[in-house]
């Protein structure tokens, strides 16, 4: 048998740099290792009990100097004196790359021939383990005509990367759908020469210096520069965090990222950080479309954060996180929790579980990210009583190693004084226990008219409004004449009908603010074009048997619904009444029968007048604590102080303007249009921060004779802004002031005649009047007859000047 060798030369045999060294798995995890490669010259050296000297690059060959030409010519990976005494090629091209549980296994093929058997080339077996830690590679096998190394390298850490073509993406923690921030350009304003117009689900609708092809341009005044040139792959989830990165002109970078926010509009919250002036900038979108796809808390009928239990209401809604979780670092056992109450868990780095998780486990002595995060529970979860105090029961987690699903307890103690974290007590069985001191675990009494919770039902302060009555009625609105929406008060759903007869039912977020109901939809909005993606329903007191749901206004996308009936006549009140008695119960017993607001409904049946003045009372409390939207001509009339007698319109307030300390200019009680300032009621400079499209909130304190107007809900650089008006009595000032100012609120002191206290009528004020009446009465008879005396005595008389407000002597005689 003669053995023949055979050797053809051509470009296509060259070692391609850089080599591939990218793969994806079954489950769509990434692993590169081609940051192991060395293209300097510096090899690896591979530790082995022999001490053999074995030199090896990956993803490249060898290229360091004094490199055996066996090793040279077959372009070698890996070198080494380990099967003979001569150097011999183990491995020139890297084949079978896959994953075999958390080992990443790979072979280096086409090495020398085998010394104990010529017929074969010599190969290596590679197995990689994620680690924290670099670690060099280790021989761990010698066979016949192959060798054996494992490695330990971050390297081999998988991470999670997958891309979508839309704003729709699903990766390991579920469904996330995105597609509510499409629609026209969106435009960013960075100051007041600059701005950012972009697209992130398709080209710009015009072009952007001279180019067609783009999603993200810069303004600089008339300039433009090119941010981003349109890319087919829209959205990108890298271990779970959404992002966008876009690529322009020059050195012009766009990076967007997603992130969740429970309160932040369906369309999105931009703030922008300039990495780099005019060329580089990260945006930052905060959407609840990040979160998780459903927020509703009750199952099987039962509210997950609001019960009552022996008359005792337990309502844990303030402990709800927005935009970030509570987090317990469990030193003893190296690992982090996050926890979140009445909404699933926010998504961060630090918190990569399923979009419904309840608590989220980070086992921070784990490299591997696949085997990182830890799901205990699946939200809402239920809440109990046990022994007077809540617990909150999550079940349906991740499996553990005993092939049960993990499930955890919170357990919250009262703690009036106090307040804590959620707190890792211990695990058995996989289950995991927390507890949770804080005030907002402690029961409230709740009056008998109080009902527990049902499917349709809305929080109104510390009660509940039950909607049963009005849950079998429907509402329309219309969409820019291009669909009709369908709602239903008590649904988590609603119907599109579309000007083709076509139909379709979407779920949304519905939510209440405890004055009114608000349903979200999953669509852009124009507010140029008075469209909306928001639907905010206002409960409103009608005298009569029928509900009526009428739109009022459509702003800043938003489209008000009144929902008008007389079962809001009724158990608004309760909740009101308590809200105000808790607040400024003093002021409201002495002074709540001279306040009113004009056209408010009044009982029909007046025959016992003690409880048609308390229905008084209550409609008083529920305009004067009104801050629905509407226009301005229906509001021209609510917004009117009944002071006694009087009668005051809150626009007919007189004009004043003011300076406070830091320099800054505000003006009150402009009329709305008016040329003047901002042209509405309370302005900063030119930029407005009250209107009279709601009527503020009436309070007051009881003493001084001080009564609030609180304007509430303005925005100002994206932030809610809280404008509070006291009204003083002009006996102690007569102009307007700035009492106190910062970056989310203002106070200001106004002067008015209306709001001075009446004279004291009691019984102590008569006697203390008396008293200094007969005290002034002996003063002037002492006086009177000492200056008789002295007359007859020295022939003068002492007067008293009332133009010159002082004393002089005069001669009779003279």
């Amino acid at each position: 048998l003669k053995l023949s060798k055979f050797v053809m030369e051509s470009s296509l045999g060259c070692v391609k740099l850089p080599m591939n060294c990218k793969f994806t798995d079954l489950t769509n995890y990434e692993y590169d290792l081609s940051g192991l490669h060395r293209p300097q010259g510096d090899a690896w050296f591979v530790a082995n009990e022999q001490n053999m000297l074995i030199r090896m690059n990956i993803c490249g060959p060898l290229r360091y100097a004094g490199i055996a030409s066996e090793c040279k010519d077959k372009e070698s990976q890996i070198c080494g004196r380990i099967l003979s005494d001569d150097d011999l090629s183990y491995g020139a091209v890297l084949v079978d790359k896959h994953v075999e549980g958390d080992l990443v296994k790979a072979r280096l093929v086409h090495g020398s021939l085998c010394p104990r058997n010529a017929a074969i080339a010599l190969s290596t077996n590679l197995s990689w383990r994620c680690s924290f830690e670099e670690k060099n590679p280790k021989l761990v096998g010698v066979h016949d005509c192959s060798i054996e190394i494992s490695w330990e390298t971050p390297r081999a850490c998988p991470r999670s990367i997958i891309g979508s073509h839309t704003l729709n993406i699903h990766d390991q923690l579920g469904n996330r759908d995105l597609t509510a921030l499409c629609g026209v350009d969106r435009i960013h304003l960075l100051d007041a020469s600059s701005s950012i117009r972009y697209n992130p689900c398709s080209t710009l609708e015009s072009p952007c210096a001279h180019a067609k092809n783009v999603s993200a341009c810069l303004h600089v005044g008339k300039r433009e520069m090119i941010l981003g040139y349109y890319k087919a792959e829209k959205l990108r989830s890298e271990n779970g965090i959404l992002s966008a990165k876009y690529v322009g002109e020059d050195c012009g970078r766009l990076s967007i990222s997603f992130i969740c926010d429970y309160n932040a509009l369906v369309t999105g919250e931009v703030s922008v950080k300039i990495i780099h002036s005019n060329c580089i900038y990260d945006m930052s979108i905060a959407t609840p479309r990040v979160c998780a796809a459903r927020l509703d808390r009750r199952r099987n009928g039962e509210d997950a954060c609001i019960t009552i239990s022996n008359g005792l209401l337990y309502n844990l809604t303030s402990l709800s996180l927005a935009n970030r979780n509570y987090k317990y670092q469990d030193r003893k056992n190296n690992t982090e929790y996050a926890v979140n109450i009445c909404n699933p868990i926010v998504t961060e780095p630090t918190a990569v579980c399923k979009v419904d998780s309840a608590i989220c486990m980070n086992n921070l002595n784990e490299p591997n990210f696949k085997h990182r995060f830890f799901r205990i529970g699946v939200y809402p979860g239920k809440l109990q009583i046990e022994n007077g105090q809540a617990q909150l029961v999550y079940t349906n987690g991740d499996i553990c190693a005993n092939g049960k699903f993990a499930s955890a307890t919170i357990a919250f103690i009262c703690s009036k004084g106090h307040e804590d974290a959620p707190t890792f007590v211990k695990t058995e069985d996989c289950h995991y226990e927390f507890i949770w001191k804080t005030r907002h675990s402690c029961p409230t009494n709740v009056s008998v008219n109080y009902e527990r919770p049902t499917s349709c039902t809305v929080p109104f302060g510390s009660s509940f409004l039950n909607l049963t009555s009005v849950e079998s009625k429907m509402f329309q609105l219309s969409y820019e004449d291009h669909a009709n929406f369908t709602f239903n008060i008590c649904h988590d759903s609603y119907m599109v009908t579309y000007a083709d007869g076509r139909k379709d039912t979407f779920r949304t977020l519905r939510k209440t603010d405890g004055e009114s109901l608000q349903f979200t939809v999953d669509m852009h909005c124009n507010s140029k074009l008075k469209s909306w993606n928001v639907v905010k329903i206002l409960f409103e007191c009608k005298a009569s048997d029928e509900e009526v749901f009428e739109l009022a206004s459509t702003e800043n996308c938003t489209a008000y619904v009144r929902c008008r009936s007389k079962m809001f006549c009724m158990e608004r009140f309760i909740s009101l009444k308590e809200k105000i008695v808790n607040g400024i119960g003093t002021f409201v017993e002495k002074f709540a029968t001279r306040w009113s607001y004009d056209k408010i409904p009044v009982p029909t049946n007046t025959a016992d007048e003690a409880n048609a003045e308390t229905a008084v009372i209550d409609s008083e409390i529920l305009e004067a604590t009104s801050a629905s939207p509407l226009p301005q001509h229906t509001l021209e009339s609510l917004c009117i102080i009944r002071i006694g007698s009087r009668e005051i319109r809150l626009n007919n307030f007189v004009p004043m303007t003011m300076l406070s300390q830091t320099g800054n200019q505000y003006s009150i009680g402009m009329e709305a249009g008016s040329k003047q300032r901002c042209g509405n009621y309370i302005c900063k400079g030119n930029t407005t921060l009250a209107t009279l499209n709601t009527c503020p909130l009436v309070t007051g304190d009881g003493s001084n004779s001080n009564v609030q107007l609180i304007f509430n809900g303005t925005l100002v650089k994206n932030r809610p802004f809280v404008t509070t008006v006291v009204l003083k009595c002009n006996d102690s000032m007569r102009r307007s002031e700035v009492s106190s100012e910062n970056d989310t609120s203002l106070t200001l002191f106004y002067p008015l005649e209306e709001v001075c206290l009446p004279p004291v009528e009691s019984s102590t004020g008569v006697i203390l009047g008396c008293t200094v009446a007969a005290l002034i009465l002996s003063f002037v008879i002492i006086v009177t007859y000492y200056c008789y005396r002295r007359r007859r005595k020295y022939g003068l008389l002492e007067c008293v000047d009332k133009s010159a407000m002082r004393l002089y002597t005069r001669d009779t005689q003279a």
